[in-house]
């Protein structure tokens, strides 16, 4: 969860430790008898680590420190790994930094540091999507007596619970932690947003059975929120209802007053509204089905709603201007569109001088976009990065990519390939297939090492003077497989995983492997990030979706997310308007939770969703 609590958090266990001559004599002191370091070089080492990172030099001292914990055993070396994992961090090297850490031994630090050891690399391991490695290293820490030492772990817990989709234990720890620190009121509501900022990401909430008010109250206060993205008009009822049944509840000092002041400013349209799609040429059943997204939202809003005027872009960048001039005559204050890349690029090229979120993304730089102007759209280099995440959070770390050959292929395999490379894993190999491929053994064989197994028999039947009786083998440092490719294709490729020697692997893909309403068991297995209202069971997202469904049943399933951007697009437009700092903290939408980027770009991450008995479930559903 990326936000402010996620900053807090990482500033909550400080890595800093005093040293100096001092910590030399202590490190020559519990090396004696073990080490392989000798002392007096041991202390020298430890001088010029400190005398780096005295200089601001962190990156130069964490070599230093990972070097003696190299040539050390025991306390010095944990020691050495905790101050390298430290300075790596502070150089902003997160996945060195996890490497570093990842060796040390928490018991193996002097008693006065365990506690340090254990929080640090729990932290590191949820800035490094690693959750589960949090758990484990929190389980770590010995008994805390300090209250602030108590308040760190229960905070990191709590994270590490909710990233892990475990959101039952996630709010248990922070409702303990907001306990611990009732008696003070400015700390109590910090904790508070923060557990409502998780609860609010958090794909599924817990059920209410077990919890006490406070906990009953918590789950039913995101239950509303979530509602109102789908059913704006029910959210006054439901919070007065909500604060006749839950008095005194943490959320009423001060976060109560928030939550209504958002979604007050959640449903402040503009007067006039323009939308700019290809309702003409090749991309007019996009057009509609985005169209229809957005007229979906719009019925389900106040009665009091603006006026919305649509034109043809046709798809073209000359289409996209002559659209926005005729906007502009008519007194159009935001823009919703254009939807193709060409309509995107004819419309900035016009510098609008009205808010406008185009329904597609730029290529290239966007450093010299306006201030005014928001990007939005259906990125699978966000679900690739997703997919790297969701796979580093279940402990996986070296992967073989297989993509087309083509620049869709090229810029999926180089998103992916980055972020796993920036949490600490590793692409072992890559592959490329034709778009329209049905057979993928030549690169299958490739990225297993199947071709370079068949060689080593070859050459050994060779000197034997006799053919061997053999069955090729994979290399075995494969963790799991990523790919991506068009739906067709891509239905073909986990059996065929299977027979070339792949059985058993966990499989990554991207959205665009799940249709809502087909049935392909073949896939079962294959992890993918899905978005939530294709997830949903029941509630007021379900009933959205299963009204769309209804309406339009002749492209819902090949154009699905096409409405849930639509719908989605409708509901942020007045956040872009209203708020001087838009999607600083994420809102949950029906195609995921949307936060905004970089250059106002708006980041879209979709849930862990994986296929059970031929049709896309949600991962905690699923996990062993």
């Amino acid at each position: 969860m990326k936000s402010k609590y996620a900053a807090m958090v990482r500033q909550i266990v400080q890595v800093r430790s005093v040293y100096g001559w001092t910590g030399a004599v202590l490190l020559a002191g519990v090396i004696a008898g073990c080490a392989v370091t000798p002392p007096a070089t041991t202390n020298t080492v430890v001088a010029r680590a400190k005398r780096l990172e005295a200089d601001g030099s962190y990156r130069q001292a964490a070599v230093v420190w990972s070097k003696l914990a190299d040539t050390s055993q025991g306390a010095t070396q944990a020691v050495a790994r905790l101050s390298a994992a430290g300075d790596y961090e502070q150089a902003g090297d997160l996945a060195a930094a996890w490497t570093a850490a990842v060796g040390l031994s928490v018991p193996a630090l002097p008693a006065a540091r365990q506690a340090e050891g254990a929080l640090t690399l729990a932290r590191l391991a949820l800035e490094t999507h690693r959750p589960q490695q949090a758990l484990k290293a929190l389980a770590l820490a010995p008994q805390l007596h300090n209250e602030d030492r108590q308040a760190q772990w229960l905070s990191l817990a709590g994270r590490a619970h909710f990233d892990a989709g475990e959101p039952a234990a996630g709010l248990r720890a922070l409702i303990k932690r907001g306990t611990l620190l009732a008696a003070k009121p400015q700390e109590s509501l910090t904790n508070s947003e923060m557990l409502w900022e998780y609860m609010k990401a958090s794909p599924q909430l817990p059920s209410a059975a077990g919890f006490d008010t406070v906990g009953q109250g918590w789950i039913a206060l995101a239950q509303i929120w979530r509602t109102a993205w789908e059913e704006p008009r029910q959210f006054s009822s439901q919070m007065s209802d909500w604060q006749a049944l839950y008095p005194g509840h943490p959320a009423t000092r001060g976060l109560i007053a928030e939550i209504t002041a958002e979604e007050k400013a959640r449903l402040s349209y503009p007067a006039r509204i323009a939308l700019l799609l290809p309702l003409s040429g090749p991309n007019a059943a996009q057009a509609q089905a985005v169209q229809a997204g957005i007229l979906a939202a719009y019925y389900q809003g106040h009665d009091a709603q603006p006026a919305i005027s649509v034109y043809d872009t046709t798809g073209s960048a000359t289409g996209a201007r002559k659209a926005l001039a005729q906007a502009r005559a008519a007194g159009a204050r935001f823009v919703l569109g254009p939807l193709t890349v060409a309509g995107v690029q004819g419309a900035v090229s016009d510098q609008p001088n009205i808010p406008e979120l185009a329904l597609n993304y730029l290529p290239g730089d966007n450093s010299a976009m306006p201030g005014n102007f928001f990007q939005f759209g259906l990125s699978p280099e966000q679900e690739a990065r997703t997919s790297a995440e969701q796979a580093v959070a279940q402990g996986l770390s070296r992967a073989v990519v297989i993509v087309p050959d083509n620049d869709w292929g090229s810029r999926i395999a180089t998103a992916f390939t980055q972020n796993l490379t920036n949490l600490g894993g590793q692409v072992l190999a890559s592959a490329t297939i034709r778009p329209d491929s049905q057979e993928f053994g030549a690169a299958l064989s490739s990225v297993f090492g199947l071709n370079a197994s068949t060689e080593r028999e070859q050459r050994l039947a060779t000197v034997l003077g006799q053919p061997l009786g053999f069955t090729p083998r994979r290399r075995q440092d494969i963790q799991f497989v990523f790919f991506a490719a068009p739906y067709a294709t891509a239905l073909l490729m986990p059996p065929q995983i299977d027979y070339y020697h792949g059985l058993g692997l966990p499989i990554y893909s991207i959205s665009n492997v799940y249709r809502p309403g087909a049935n392909t068991p073949d896939m079962n297995g294959v992890y993918f990030p899905a978005m939530p209202w294709f997830l949903a069971a029941d509630g007021a997202m379900a009933a959205t979706r299963k009204q769309l469904t209804r309406l339009f049943p002749q492209n819902w399933q090949q154009f699905a997310p096409l409405y849930a951007l639509g719908y989605d697009a409708w509901r942020l437009l007045p956040l872009l308007m209203n708020s001087p700092k838009p999607l600083v903290q994420p809102v949950r939408g029906v195609s995921g939770s949307l936060s905004m980027g970089q250059r106002n770009v708006i980041q879209r991450r979709a849930d862990p969703a994986r296929y059970v008995n031929g049709t896309a479930a949600p991962v905690q559903a699923t996990a062993q």
